[in-house]
């Protein structure tokens, strides 16, 4: 039996295997919402500091669940090169009506769930569907699903 994280699903990790494909295309040179145990690049900032994002970065996000709707609007609102993932399970959610679908470039719908990990190695499927979105940067290669240009 998986050992309960604290904090939920606001500690599951961006799979390395989704973060191989993505880097290796996209070339991100900052990690937001991450800690020293968890980013994905040497140059990272935690959900506290992410208004302080520099103008030259590209960016990645995977937002804790829990204050995804007051991050998600500070990324949006910028400028700077972004892909993110975020839960899927409601296209008419007020995050993504008002704000991914209003800001996005794309969205991507991945065929099957994806299966983040905890601090502990151990993979963990959430009870819904994940998608990534993008702004500024070309839609996603080397990925099973299917990709929708919003804007």
């Amino acid at each position: 039996m998986p050992k309960k994280i604290e904090g939920g699903s606001d500690n599951w990790r961006t799979p390395q295997v989704l973060w191989d494909t993505l880097h290796a295309q996209y070339g991100f040179t900052i990690d937001l919402c991450a800690c020293d145990k968890d980013a994905k690049t040497t140059t990272y900032i935690s959900n506290l500091e992410i208004e302080l994002v520099p103008k030259d970065s590209i960016a990645w996000i995977n937002p804790p669940f829990s204050k995804a709707k007051q991050l998600l609007p500070i990324v949006l609102n910028d400028n700077y090169p972004v892909v993110g993932i975020y839960r899927a399970d409601n296209f008419e959610a007020k995050i993504w009506q008002e704000q991914l679908l209003q800001k996005a470039d794309w969205v991507f719908l991945f065929s099957g769930r994806v299966r983040y990990e905890d601090p502990f190695g151990t993979r963990q499927s959430p009870m819904f569907p994940s998608a990534l979105w993008g702004r500024g940067l070309p839609e996603p290669t080397g990925l099973q699903g299917v990709c929708v240009r919003v804007r």
